[in-house]
């Protein structure tokens, strides 16, 4: 951590500072032939110019990673929410649905889908929703296909030992896309 927060700017504005050196101060030494006090001193600002400059690069990626950490925050809620909602099924397994697990499970699919928006408003506050799309488009195709194994629209009697295997088939798709979504935000 200390080599982003203190060595990375000094290196970047030393390199700076030596680009605005060559250019210059070098030129005006290689007309003039000689060095004099002005010259150290035009120097020593391009230098201090030069590493300001790299700590202004520097605080700008430091902001860009806390955008990311608080985006892939809210994307790993939606891990837990999906583990949760696999719980509540699981629990249900093959016995007959009652009233109190649909509103459990409508409960679920609709903090799903707000959490969804919610990366959704998120990226886009942060200007990362252009670069995520296609990723995003992917994850909501999955939660809607996933939405419809669970409920079909209407909730069955009971779940089938095929109705379950489609349902865990629809989750796992839904959480692949959940993990590129992690790691397109990440590559940002």
């Amino acid at each position: 951590m200390r080599w982003r927060r203190e060595i990375l700017p000094l290196t970047v504005g030393l390199f700076l500072g030596g680009a605005l050196y060559a250019l210059c101060v070098e030129r005006n030494i290689i007309l003039k032939n000689e060095v004099n006090l002005s010259d150290w001193l035009n120097i020593v600002v391009t230098l201090v110019v030069a590493y300001w400059i790299g700590n202004i690069v520097q605080k700008r990626q430091n902001e860009s990673r806390v955008e990311k950490d608080l985006m892939i925050h809210t994307v790993k809620t939606l891990l837990d929410k999906t583990k949760h909602l696999e719980e509540i099924i699981v629990t249900i397994g093959k016995n007959t649905i009652s009233e109190e697990s649909q509103r459990n499970i409508v409960r679920q699919i609709s903090e799903l889908s707000i959490s969804i928006v919610r990366i959704k408003e998120e990226s886009e506050d942060y200007e990362l929703f252009e670069l995520i799309d296609v990723t995003y488009k992917e994850l909501s195709v999955q939660f809607k296909a996933y939405k419809k194994a669970v409920t079909g629209g209407d909730f069955p009697d009971k779940y089938t030992e095929k109705k379950l295997k489609d349902i865990d088939k629809k989750l796992n798709a839904m959480r692949r896309s959940i993990r590129k979504l992690i790691v397109a935000i990440n590559r940002v």
